[in-house]
């Protein structure tokens, strides 16, 4: 009838760099960790922020 893609774990990474905060590394570490969980990195997003925002 309809052809379905195969499930699985599809993921959309959004990272966010603080000011004052160390994320380079952060970054390698945060992709590693969405593979081992077995995620399939669509796409990355990645922003920068000079302090959290409690809104947001």
């Amino acid at each position: 009838l309809f052809e379905r893609p195969r499930g699985g774990e599809r993921a959309v990474l959004v990272h966010l760099l603080l000011n004052g905060f160390e994320g380079e590394q952060d970054l390698g570490e945060f992709q590693a960790l969405a593979a081992s969980a077995g995620a399939e990195r669509v796409a990355l997003i990645t922003g920068r922020r000079q302090a959290p925002d409690p809104r947001l």
